[in-house]
């Protein structure tokens, strides 16, 4: 009777220390809430948030990187998580306002970075697409399918090159337009969006620079000064997006593209796996831990190899493998370094660290990825400013202004950015799958 007791003792402290922890989320996500609530603004066209609440311009962004869009993401990921119909409400709002602002058409001046996936109109579709998929509102999908047509009509073809302005890269150019291609191709079966993506592809083998016959790699723009070779703005982001054509239609000049990327950037790596901020002076010894110059993006590459090129298997396991090793065997979150500075964002700080570990627990089940992702959470939390108006985050969002603080509200910098982690963090804890995934992420997604 003893035991049993003990037993049923501490299964009920299980319980409650389970229902303390998603207590504590929700209370969480509902602060973020309640700060970004302080600072909306409502019209007939819908809801907005300035980017920067307080800031003398109060700037408004269409873009997924700091504006509407990741807010509108946080809302339908937070109504998941919680079931608060008035989180639902406050994403269709935003969305109201994307919509209303839908430009008629783009001209050949906007194609450089007004269509990107986080600079311009593709991460408004597929924000539009993810409220229509939460809400079956037709209105939202025809906003989606707006963009489409956008989309088509301000690219530049060629034979069988497509492309939109000359920036190569995942954030705001030709590579991450081509992953919400291949969103819109998984969304609608429509083989002409696939057809787009391989022959944006296309385009991008033509302004590869051939360090050797196995080894290219791509600046962010053609003749650009600094190359940056990890995902946000070089070679894993462009072999990544090739991978996942590759990956979809198992053409061999797909995979090639990708393997090239991912051969050169071996080349790069220290020896503690890390892969430099940028290849020209200083940046040769300035090392990034998260999505945009490090490991957590850059390990996108090596997965989608790892599990769409059987061949060659067992090789991109390694470097799929040495990228997770390199951050468990990091100083951060408890020190913070020249690539790792006061910023715990999506992008380039804690959130991202922990969603990538979160991800790896839900796919492999090991306790040290969760504990990881903890770690990283429990760091961000502690550095939150929170009050009487809510839940906010007063970071720098570049490293060589570390005097720049400012509280965003959006996803890549911002408190919707780290609310969608919190989200998923419960949705976690109440066995629930995760609501979204973007474009730009490969776990999870069917290739077919």
């Amino acid at each position: 009777m003893r035991l049993r007791s003990s037993i049923i003792g501490l299964f009920l402290l299980f319980f409650v220390l389970q229902l303390q922890a998603q207590s504590g989320l929700a209370d969480s996500i509902q602060r973020i809430h309640l700060w970004l609530h302080q600072h909306v603004k409502t019209s007939a066209e819908g809801s907005s948030w300035p980017v920067i609440p307080g800031e003398s311009n109060g700037r408004i962004s269409l873009d997924l990187y700091s504006g509407i869009p990741g807010i509108v993401l946080f809302y339908l990921e937070a109504h998941h998580a919680t079931n608060n119909a008035e989180y639902l409400e406050e994403a269709k709002n935003g969305a109201n306002f994307l919509l209303a602002r839908l430009p008629e058409q783009l001209s050949e001046m906007d194609a450089q970075g007004k269509t990107g996936l986080f600079s311009g109109i593709c991460g408004v579709g597929f924000t539009l697409q993810e409220v229509y998929k939460a809400t079956k509102d037709t209105k939202y999908n025809e906003g989606f399918q707006r963009v489409l047509k956008l989309l088509l009509n301000a690219s530049e073809t060629r034979g069988e090159t497509t492309h939109w302005g000359y920036v190569t890269d995942v954030i705001a150019g030709n590579s991450g337009i081509g992953l919400f291609l291949l969103y819109a191709y998984r969304e609608t079966k429509n083989f002409t969006y696939l057809e787009l993506a391989a022959n944006t592809c296309n385009w991008l083998i033509t302004v590869a620079q051939r360090v050797n016959t196995e080894q290219w790699k791509w600046r962010m723009w053609p003749g650009a000064e600094k190359t940056m070779p990890n995902f946000s703005h070089g070679t894993a982001g462009v072999a990544y997006f090739a991978a996942e054509v590759f990956a979809i239609l198992e053409e061999g000049r797909y995979l090639r593209v990708a393997l090239n990327g991912a051969r050169y950037l071996q080349t790069l790596k220290n020896a503690e796996g890390l892969i430099p901020h940028h290849e020209e002076g200083d940046g040769k010894q300035l090392f990034y831990y998260g999505y945009c110059h490090g490991p957590v993006g850059t390990a996108r590459l090596y997965y989608v190899l790892y599990n769409s090129y059987k061949k060659e298997r067992k090789n991109w396991k390694k470097p799929w493998d040495a990228a997770i090793n390199t951050l468990l065997k990091s100083p951060i979150p408890q020190k913070r370094t020249p690539g790792f500075w006061n910023n715990v964002s999506q992008c380039c700080g804690n959130a991202g660290v922990a969603e990538f570990f979160l991800t790896l627990y839900r796919m492999e089940g090991k306790k040290k990825y969760r504990d990881y992702a903890w770690l990283h959470t429990q760091d961000l939390l502690k550095r939150a400013t929170s009050d009487a108006q809510g839940l906010r985050w007063i970071q720098a969002e570049n490293r060589a202004e570390p005097e720049a603080l400012a509280a965003q509200t959006g996803y890549m910098q911002g408190a919707a950015g780290i609310g969608i982690l919190l989200c998923h963090w419960l949705e976690l804890e109440q066995d629930k799958k995760q609501l979204i995934r973007l474009p730009d992420e490969p776990y999870g997604k069917e290739a077919k």
